[in-house]
């Protein structure tokens, strides 16, 4: 008797999502991975680019989850060691007038007082008064979670400059998926942070799929889907399922051309300087919320904060300006100049850098962060057209379409690699929001 053909796993996508299905089919599986990823490189919004002494971690990764399976899949590639994962605080402050504040925003009485007397008393006022009220829109969540007054002091025209539109138009759904009510304590979490940057661990994925025997293949893009047969810029490629990290959208109608969705992205548009440190006004945090409608960007990052060997020479300071943008606009479509430009003189702006950059790259996602509107509320109509196709699975932040965390990404392809080895036939459990679960070992 032949030996049966072993089946093969077609995985469109190499970001954390892609490369996590790869490892686990390879681990708990038969199934034979093959990555197909459009770029030159795996690890999507995951990796790190180098930039003068160091590294920059676009968006920033921390590795935190409430699940301990995630958690073991991290330290099974990476240990905890002066090589590997250290443990870091988590340092984000609010920068509004020239003020920093804890951020998440903490009702303390420092946070209130730091305010003045007047407005502090208008803020107090506005929590005594606040009414419970039905939460459709995210600005009902910031209202009735900090007041009136709060949410049009530190929210208002923030969500307008991160989202392009304003609170009251953004759905609710949002907030029951991003945000924690205020912490009282002033506490901050604690998580791990691979030395030298997300992108070193997910190299390290990537190495471990290469010497199990998966297949990675860079640099390709999917064309069309009919069955398991994926058409690509190089050719045909046969599998036996279909794992898709891909928008949610593009997938549904390469899997049946007659439908169109709409299902939105904001984009990120990341300018990282390397500046001159001993001119840098630089907090201890490694994220600066920036609450300033004087400028555009919405955050800084200052990578040294993250662990120092992001940043090895002492003389160099590396921030990360943050702009989000929509495809087509004046940011998205500005030249790398221009934006490095326009970065220095908002850090100019802010009070943290007056001068000119040694280095810069400019870094650019179109689909960073989905948006609730568009055809979101029609979303069960775009699993339905995923789920007539059984060998086919979605997952992702893109493929969710679903605003989730780097663990949670994670979590959704461990649940797809359970769906195929257990050989369960309900894919419906598979779009439930999962992100208070403990996946099971």
């Amino acid at each position: 008797m032949g030996t049966a053909k072993q089946k093969t796993a077609l995985i469109i996508g190499g970001g954390p999502a892609g490369l996590t299905a790869a490892l686990e089919l390879l681990r708990r599986t038969d199934v034979r991975p093959v990555i197909l990823e459009r770029s030159a490189t795996c690890g999507g919004m995951g990796q790190c680019y180098p930039l003068g002494s160091g590294t920059v971690d676009v968006g920033g990764h921390r590795f935190h989850t409430a699940s301990q399976r995630v958690r073991d899949f991290w330290l099974s590639v990476m240990g905890v060691n002066e090589e590997g994962f250290r443990e870091q605080r988590r340092r984000s402050l609010l920068l509004f007038e020239g003020k920093h504040f804890a951020y998440p925003v903490r009702l303390t009485p420092a946070a209130i007082l730091g305010l003045g007397p007047l407005r502090s008393a208008r803020v107090g006022l506005s929590l005594l008064n606040t009414k419970k009220r039905p939460i459709v829109s995210l600005e009902d969540f910031f209202r009735q979670t900090y007041g009136d007054e709060l949410y049009r002091l530190f929210f208002e025209s923030y969500t307008e400059k991160v989202w392009g539109r304003a609170s009251g138009d953004i759905p609710a759904t949002w907030a029951s998926e991003r945000l924690r009510r205020p912490n009282r304590s002033g506490g901050s979490s604690t998580f791990l942070y691979p030395r030298g940057g997300p992108g070193k661990f997910w190299d390290c994925v990537a190495a471990e799929v290469l010497r199990l025997g998966g297949e990675i293949r860079t640099g390709i893009s999917v064309e069309a889907i009919e069955g398991t047969c994926v058409r690509t810029s190089e050719g045909e490629v046969e599998g036996d399922f279909i794992l898709s990290t891909m928008p949610l959208a593009k997938l549904c109608e390469l899997l049946e051309p007659s439908q169109r969705f709409e299902l939105p992205y904001r984009s990120l548009v990341s300018v990282n300087l390397v500046l001159e440190r001993s001119r840098v006004q630089s907090p201890p945090a490694q994220w600066i919320y920036v609450n300033d409608q004087r400028v555009r960007a919405a955050r800084l990052q200052y990578y040294r904060q993250w662990d120092e060997s992001m940043v090895p020479a002492a003389q160099e300071e590396i921030v990360g300006v943050e702009f989000f943008a929509a495809r087509g606009d004046d940011l998205w479509d500005a030249t790398d100049r221009e934006l490095e430009a326009r970065a220095l003189r908002e850090l100019a702006v802010l009070g943290v850098y007056r001068g000119e950059a040694v280095a810069s790259r400019v870094v650019r996602y179109e689909h960073a962060y989905p948006c609730y509107w568009g055809d979101y509320p029609r979303l069960s109509v775009l699993q339905d057209v995923v789920d007539r196709h059984p060998r086919v699975f979605s997952f992702g932040r893109q493929g969710l379409h679903r605003y989730i965390n780097m663990d949670q990404a994670m979590m959704s392809a461990l649940r797809v690699v359970d769906h195929i080895r257990d050989e369960q036939r309900d894919k419906k459990p598979l779009w439930e929001d999962f992100s208070h679960l403990h996946l099971p070992e």
